[in-house]
């Protein structure tokens, strides 16, 4: 959960217009038209992500996801060939019949040992081998126009460890105190969401900021449409519409206080429901994700891509090298002196380009922690795995995943105040306050996966229609069907496993 989230929660828990999505476990999903498997390392069982699968008289394919899984349907025939592809391993060739007779696939590691394999001298120092990325950082990843086929999938799952708002004082008429007890009450422990996207992208061939989007299908998981809640926005935005010129409404906890800009700092969101009545959702999340994504893919960050910039906060290892779609490739390794992350890198021999990186925060290593004022924000958890592909001598992101857990805390008195402006002392006209205690732990995961792409001039850039809307399929579950024959990233089983459920609101909160 990011910091501008946590103030926006804050924000609603003061205007008690709590928006989260209402989901609950149901653990009796199961699969059908599909057989799944688990994609691993053959001497260490470790599971492979985001690895190709080919299926190779029907040009077609699939993705292992984040925990190696990938399924075939099972109206592939027995001798269908199948190649298999992954970056320092060997590629398995095979057909669906020799598959169907184990669930677990084992890939062979393709290394080469450098000492053996250098003729003219010793290998290079992996620092070497580091600043050199740097140095060619902005020759090997320059912005490339191009428009193809990307898949998007966003997960987000929050628990609660304590989530209270107590109304301790209110004079304002139009708000029942006593329901807006029940309603945090009715607030789940547990909220889980996700969004598939599937459409054509457009970059702009000088300009990473440039990114326009066409469509094809996306999936939510559709969420509870709370009528009391609404009903409670709708009165506050009546309440804020009518705000007379010498009035002004305050938010205040403690000795801190804000003064809120009716119209600019407060808005409640009625949106969603009429998005549901329409089927069709903002495209802007989805375009500024991908913008996201290639700045990342950039190496231009150098907080993000820290053990690249201060190599003297970490210890390297030049484990071996192999080849990888016609390029000689270096496997480094390396870990935290001073610095925060882990993983392992593998470079280009030739142009010193990244062409995959798996990182996370290393032992006992985490991002911000700010405990201040009985406010708490800590970033528990930092996992990435991103790879390029060459094209026209230049390196453009493949895929990109991303995970981040956060934990959140808040135990304070805050209010709502509408106050009148006066010479010396603002008088109080209204006034609700309410005790929070919050306690959540969020984990977040954004995948991209680009299924295919070609060049494209500025021109053919600047004629794409901006698409502004797109139609949405809403689920209450997710299912195979969703994505029937077209090449995207195998689900999660968490994902299977929930179901939207419904609240109801006149019977009490199960304990």
């Amino acid at each position: 959960m990011s910091l501008m989230l946590m103030k926006n929660i804050i924000l609603l828990i003061i205007v008690l217009l709590p928006i989260v999505g209402v989901f609950s476990q149901n653990i009796d999903s199961t699969e059908q038209g599909n057989h799944q498997y688990l994609l691993v390392d053959g001497k260490t069982g470790v599971p492979l992500p985001y690895a190709n699968i080919l299926f190779v008289k029907q040009q077609q394919g699939t993705i292992s996801n984040e925990a190696g899984f990938f399924s075939i349907t099972t109206d592939l025939l027995p001798a269908d060939s199948v190649f298999i592809q992954y970056l320092g391993y060997k590629t398995l060739k095979t057909n669906v019949s020799a598959l169907s007779q184990h669930d677990t696939v084992n890939m062979e590691e393709e290394l080469v040992n450098l000492s053996e394999a250098w003729v003219y001298g010793n290998p290079p120092k992996a620092k070497d081998i580091i600043e050199k990325i740097v140095i060619n950082r902005a020759k090997n990843y320059q912005p490339y126009g191009a428009s193809g086929q990307v898949f998007i999938r966003n997960k987000q799952n929050s628990d609660f460890d304590n989530f209270t708002a107590k109304v301790v004082e209110n004079s304002i008429e139009e708000i029942d105190s006593k329901m807006l007890n029940q309603i945090v009450a009715k607030i789940p422990r547990h909220t889980t969401s996700f969004t598939d996207f599937l459409g054509t992208v457009f970059s702009h061939p000088l300009s990473f900021d440039s990114v326009k989007i066409s469509p094809r299908k996306t999936v939510m998981l559709k969420e509870e449409e709370f009528t009391e809640m609404e009903q409670l926005g709708k009165i506050f935005e009546k309440m804020f519409s009518e705000t007379k010129a010498e009035e002004y409404w305050k938010i205040k906890s403690g000795l801190f206080s804000k003064k809120l800009e009716m119209g600019k700092n407060i808005t409640v969101d009625t949106n969603s429901a009429a998005e549901r009545e329409t089927n069709k959702i903002s495209t802007e999340s989805i375009v500024n994700q991908l913008k996201t994504s290639l700045k990342y893919a950039s190496l231009a960050d150098k907080e993000i891509w820290e053990f690249l910039y201060k190599p003297g906060r970490y210890k390297y290892n030049l484990a071996g090298g192999t080849r990888y779609d016609g390029e000689d490739i270096y496997i480094i390794y390396f870990w935290p002196r001073g610095g925060k992350f882990e993983g392992r890198i593998y470079v280009s021999t030739s142009t010193y380009a990244l062409l995959k990186a798996d990182f996370q925060y290393g032992d006992g290593k985490d991002g911000k922690d700010v405990q201040l004022l009985n406010v708490g924000y800590h970033e528990k958890i930092y996992r990435t795995s991103i790879s390029w592909e060459r094209i026209d001598n230049n390196y453009q992101l493949k895929y990109f995943s991303n995970t981040q857990t956060t934990e959140t805390s808040f135990e304070r008195n805050i209010s709502l105040l509408k106050k009148r402006d006066r010479f010396m002392i603002d008088k109080t006209l209204n006034e609700l306050e309410v005790k929070v205690a919050i306690k959540v732990e969020t984990e977040e995961t954004k995948e991209l996966l680009v299924l295919s792409s070609k060049k494209i001039e500025s021109q053919q850039y600047l004629s794409t229609t901006s698409i502004k809307e797109m139609p949405v399929v809403y689920v209450n579950q997710y299912s195979d069907d969703i994505w029937q024959g077209q090449s995207v990233m195998e689900p999660t089983s968490r994902m299977h496993e929930y179901q939207k459920q419904e609240i109801n609101w006149d019977e009490p909160e199960k304990k």
